[in-house]
């Protein structure tokens, strides 16, 4: 059996990387010391959304040193993030706003259903992705089979080998997440030249949101 060393990043993904970096980074500047409302669910959405942000910039920080197994760890994380947050702000009953402030939270499947029962874009798209990827989502975060079909080849070599096309499509999904977390703060802070810059920011990239 062989070992390999950590390779190099590949040049597309670097790109990849450098792209989202610039998109977290406008969204990390331009969403501090923002306005919002004080009422409980707009806080305790805030706070996950906020935990989103910094999931996603880890991954791109494994991605960035070729650690892409981590960086496929928190990728259900990422996203469960940003569905709790969604859910919080606007689709959570009364009822089930307080049993998640006591620690009863309903599953990410729960939340998923609710979400995706409601009207417009937003909805669809955690539907969507859901549907196609949240068992895969699932796989990767538990350290299950899906990483040994990614790290063992038929040589008898033992190296991270995850696909590139793979790889590339989990970078434009964190950018999506990490974009529509942005779009929801500044829209909670009723920022719309703000609304309007990252959309052109997103447009230079070419980046589609939730």
């Amino acid at each position: 059996m062989i070992i390999d060393v950590v390779p190099e990043v590949h040049p597309k993904v670097s790109k990849a990387i450098q792209a989202a970096a610039s998109v977290c980074s406008w969204v990390a500047h331009n969403t501090e010391d923002l306005k919002i409302p004080d009422d409980r669910r707009s806080l305790v959405a805030a706070s996950i959304f906020q935990h989103s942000l910094d999931v996603g910039d880890a991954i791109l920080l494994l991605f960035s040193s070729n650690f892409a197994g981590p960086a496929y760890a928190l990728i259900r994380a990422h996203f469960d993030s940003y569905v709790s947050g969604l859910w919080l702000l606007l689709h959570a009953s009364d009822a089930s706003l307080d049993n998640y402030c006591q620690g009863r939270p309903p599953t990410i499947k729960t939340m998923i259903k609710e979400i995706g029962a409601s009207p417009g874009g937003e909805a669809s798209w955690v539907k969507a992705t859901s549907e196609l990827n949240l068992k895969s989502f699932h796989g990767v975060a538990h350290a299950t089979v899906e990483h040994s079909f990614r790290r063992f080849a038929e040589d008898g070599t033992v190296e991270a080998s995850y696909p590139l096309g793979e790889v590339l499509n989990l970078l434009r999904h964190t950018n999506e997440v990490q974009a529509s977390v942005g779009m929801r703060f500044l829209v909670m802070a009723g920022k719309e030249a703000r609304l309007l810059e990252l959309t052109e920011l997103l447009n230079r990239y070419r980046v589609s949101v939730a």
